[in-house]
């Protein structure tokens, strides 16, 4: 509320990035592309003087206070007035984000919970066929539910989703991911169900399949009837697990909007987008500042909340680190 989608693009547009708001509320480049944006932000923090120290790893504080920095050489050693720790999740370590800082703070008395992968893909078993002659290929307009054997998740999300050698991704996967975390958790037999044809009644589908298909092979006449083919077409025997298709129009319509697929797990937490888990909120008041370490402010990723990807991740992380800066500006101003 504090950064919504108008005040981004202003701040965007201030670094020359024309952006448009899509149908979802996100917003998008218009060029479609992150890079320029990154290398003009970085070029204004540059001439404001901001210094950017790299190959730094923060390893907590010592005795008086001070931030503890290994680097190549020697330790580092900084005193702030504030500080703003935004040091991400656990989702890309090769890039640092490794998620190492839970222990420091920890040991600070906060509370801390557990990463878990979120928006990531998922393993589901598919045969040896069906793998090596779909792997890479997309399934184009479906909708996507979860199913357990306990639990019912009523949210469908449509969208494209991409074949691969252990199971799925794509945003439909990636929005559920979250929620196909906590079933499997709980020890819950997970499954999602496919809808291949979500803009299609199972009655208009099984009008289709009643109309005479005179010598042709029922391949053909999904093809032909539906436009059914490819991957789309053979996930159908996937999830049968070779007991055959469904002999009646009915029962084929009936799989055609639902192929349910069972999940095994979710992709491991490095290959994830982003992070479930952190630190709790509880930690921090309304300012975002550590209870257990004033002037020192928290924000992005590395807390305990989650959304999906595309856009809304971005612009959550944005709207945190504004909101810590600039609250430790007044704690400077006020406190120091």
């Amino acid at each position: 509320d504090a950064m919504p989608p108008e005040d981004i693009q202003r701040w965007m547009s201030d670094l020359g990035i024309e952006s448009f708001v899509g149908s979802s509320g996100r917003v998008f480049p218009t060029m479609f592309k992150a890079s320029p944006l990154l290398r003009a932000w970085l070029n204004r923090l540059n001439h404001a003087g901001v210094q950017l120290y790299t190959r730094h790893n923060w390893i907590g504080w010592n005795g008086k206070n001070q931030l503890v920095f290994e680097t190549p050489d020697t330790q580092c050693l900084v005193y702030t007035k504030a500080a703003i720790l935004a040091v991400g999740g656990a989702s890309w370590p090769r890039l640092g984000s490794n998620g190492d800082w839970d222990t420091i703070l920890t040991r600070a008395g906060a509370k801390v919970s557990p990463f878990t992968p979120s928006n990531c893909g998922l393993n589901i078993q598919w045969s040896e066929h069906f793998k090596k002659r779909f792997a890479g290929q997309p399934l184009k307009n479906i909708a996507v539910s979860l199913h357990s054997n306990r639990t019912v998740v009523s949210q469908v999300v449509s969208g494209d989703a991409m074949i691969t050698h252990y199971g799925l991704e794509g945003s439909p996967v990636y929005t559920l991911a979250a929620a196909i975390e906590k079933c499997l958790r709980d020890d819950e037999s997970v499954f999602i169900d496919i809808d291949l044809l979500p803009a299609r009644s199972a009655e208009i589908i099984i009008n289709k399949l009643e109309r005479p298909r005179g010598k042709r092979t029922l391949s053909n006449h999904l093809r032909q009837s539906l436009g059914l083919s490819g991957a789309k077409a053979s996930i159908l025997r996937e999830a049968k697990d070779g007991d055959g298709l469904p002999s009646t129009s009915e029962g084929l319509a009936q799989l055609i909007k639902t192929v349910r697929l069972p999940v095994l797990s979710l992709r491991p937490i490095e290959e994830a987008i982003s992070t479930a888990g952190g630190l709790s909120f509880e930690n921090m008041d309304k300012t975002l500042m550590l209870s257990q370490k004033p002037g020192v402010f928290c924000a992005g990723e590395m807390l305990d909340w989650d959304a999906p990807t595309g856009g809304y991740l971005l612009t959550a992380c944005l709207a945190l680190g504004r909101k810590a800066g600039l609250n430790a500006v007044n704690w400077v101003t006020n406190n120091c």
